[in-house]
């Protein structure tokens, strides 16, 4: 599996101003703890937040303040930057979304540059350079750090944007499929709902093969049995919708950590499984803003 390089994290707060105020402040706090790239996702969505992004000078500036404070001043921290998927397509993965074009860039000279290949996921941090906050990319076990966002959303009166869902038959690993879902202005599809499963399950009718299984955006990766809807960053919570066929998620082999929905063996063409994330299914499912 790729990025099993062992960092700290580093977490940024998104304080909201007021209760309904439209504004927030960003706030960084870094944490001294060695995690892989995956766990430190799961343990920024479990404090409210998202492993960091960096889109500015500006964040890049609060980014090396929250370093300053940590008590390891060598230390090399994750930020939310994942190629794993589409090597070169780089998406922040709190955020759902593809680096921007031309915008913020803050890499050491020489990268990226995949030595060895598998290095698919970006850290930012002191790596023996006179620049300690200069991006590389990484896959090796390392004592480094992640970052990561905590948000507390203070906006009231939002309306739920309604979604589409488009089942796509193109044999893809799970990363592969959030990529591509993502390179369509989508995401890979979370399942929130009795309605949302009905327009799944209708999506699914519409392709070419009644018999085919897709990935949807659910992963475990990074905290067994945690299960967080990647385009959202948003974990699938006791007493919220699930459709799980009976006896699953189940972990067989015990690297079952992504979520797929389909037709079983010829029935239950609606219900979710866990399956290998490197595995290529059929296809995935899309869900756009309608």
């Amino acid at each position: 599996m790729v990025a099993k390089a062992l960092l700290f994290r580093l977490c940024v707060v998104l304080l909201a101003l007021s209760s309904n105020d439209a504004y927030s402040q960003q706030v960084y706090v870094a944490f001294l703890h060695p995690l892989n790239f995956f766990e430190s996702w799961q343990e920024c969505n479990i404090n409210g937040g998202y492993l960091a992004s960096i889109e500015s000078p500006a964040e890049q500036t609060q980014v090396e303040k929250a370093m300053a404070k940590a008590r390891n001043q060598t230390a090399v921290y994750y930020v939310g930057g994942t190629a794993i998927g589409r090597d070169g397509r780089w998406m922040w993965i709190g955020l759902n979304k593809e680096f921007a074009h031309r915008g913020y860039r803050n890499f050491y000279h020489d990268e990226l540059n995949n030595i060895s290949r598998g290095q698919n996921c970006l850290t930012v941090g002191n790596w023996d350079k006179p620049n300690r906050d200069l991006i590389m990319a990484v896959k090796f076990i390392l004592l480094t750090v992640c970052v990561a966002f905590f948000a507390i959303n203070g906006i009231e009166g939002a309306t739920v944007p309604r979604t589409k869902y488009l089942a796509v038959l193109q044999p893809s690993t799970f990363f592969e499929a959030w990529q591509e879902c993502n390179s369509k202005n989508g995401h890979l599809a979370s399942i929130e709902s009795r309605q949302e499963q009905l327009l799944v399950e209708e999506a699914m009718s519409k392709t070419r093969n009644p018999t085919a299984v897709y990935f949807i955006g659910g992963t475990d990766l990074g905290r067994r049995g945690r299960w967080v809807w990647i385009g959202l960053n948003q974990a699938l919570e006791d007493g919220t919708y699930t459709n799980f066929y009976p006896g699953e998620p189940n972990n067989l082999g015990g690297d079952q950590d992504c979520l797929s929905i389909g037709n079983w063996q010829g029935y239950s063409r609606g219900k979710w499984d866990d399956t290998e994330c490197f595995k290529k299914l059929d296809g995935y499912i899309c869900a756009f803003r309608a």
